[in-house]
């Protein structure tokens, strides 16, 4: 297709033209130009998605299970677009990972690193994710989340631990809040602060 649209321009060499000429034909080729791009558009085109969800939330409680969530998602280069069902982005899922922290002394115990093995993508809401949901394996328990995103500075996280064996007495569930931590820069210190207070890191 992009070989005969040029073929049918037929354009000498430039430097064969008077300045006059040139001019017409540089017009004329970006004229060409113009209506390829216009009818030949691509099923896929480059939009990377910034994620309301993404970054490092804390307990609002600070006697709570679980202390801060960290939440990473792949930068979503690709959308798609098909007729009838609308666009859609496409993300490499391993890079999509979610890092949970729980209690200890004197610092917080890593969970380690999880795929999420669910993304609700909310498209009404902008193409957010507004619901994550990942789990954590060790010593034969299993630890699920289910991350819900109440607004752009809030979660809310539902959470179960189930132990082996089938003992369903000792499973437990729990609900917490949590709240977007921003970080920033101050006279060579680092601050990070929540909605309701601010401490250095």
């Amino acid at each position: 297709m992009l070989a005969s649209a040029f073929a049918a321009c037929a354009l000498p060499p430039i430097g064969s033209l008077d300045i006059m000429s040139q001019n017409n034909a540089l017009r004329l080729l970006r004229a060409v130009l113009t209506v390829l791009a216009l009818t030949t558009s691509p099923s896929a085109f480059a939009l990377c998605l910034s994620q309301d969800m993404q970054g490092r939330w804390i307990n609002v409680d600070g006697e709570g299970q679980l202390k801060r969530i960290e939440l990473a998602f792949a930068c979503c280069d690709q959308v798609h677009c098909s007729p009838g069902q609308g666009c859609f982005p496409v993300c490499a899922p391993e890079e999509n990972t979610v890092r949970v922290y729980g209690p200890c002394g004197p610092n917080d115990c890593d969970w380690g690193q999880a795929v999420p093995h669910y993304l609700f993508l909310d498209t009404a809401a902008g193409s957010q994710y507004t619901r994550v949901d990942a789990r954590f394996f060790s010593n034969g328990e299993t630890k699920e989340l289910v991350i819900l995103r109440l607004g752009k500075d809030e979660l809310l996280v539902f959470w179960s631990v189930i132990f082996p064996g089938g003992s369903q007495d000792r499973n437990f569930s729990l609900v917490e809040y949590f709240e977007r931590q921003h970080c920033f820069t101050y006279r060579g210190r680092i601050l990070c602060r929540q909605k309701r207070k601010m401490w250095l890191q």
